[in-house]
C-alpha cells in the first residue's frame, strides 16, 4: 500500500515532488498500488520509487526519471 504521504506530496506537482526527492535521495518514495492513471508525471524524479502494482494507464511520463524503480513499470 503506497505511503499516504508521499502520494499527497506527488500529487502537489512536479517542482515540490522534484525538490522533495533532492533534500531525500536516501529515501524509497512508496507508490505501490497507487492509482496514478492519466496523471502528468513529466519530468519527475521517480528514480528509486516502489511502483509495484500502480495504476499508470495514461500517464503522462516524458523525460521521467525511473531508474531503479521497482519494479521497473515496463518490464
Amino acid at each position: 500500500m503506497a505511503n499516504e504521504q508521499h502520494i499527497q506530496l506527488l500529487k502537489q506537482g512536479q517542482e515540490v515532488w522534484n525538490d522533495w526527492r533532492q533534500e531525500h535521495r536516501q529515501l524509497q518514495p512508496d507508490l505501490e498500488d497507487a492509482d496514478l492513471a492519466g496523471m502528468n508525471l513529466d519530468h519527475f524524479l521517480l528514480w528509486k520509487t516502489r511502483l509495484k502494482g500502480a495504476n499508470l494507464a495514461n500517464a503522462s511520463l516524458r523525460h521521467t526519471s525511473l531508474f531503479d524503480s521497482e519494479p521497473a513499470p515496463f518490464s
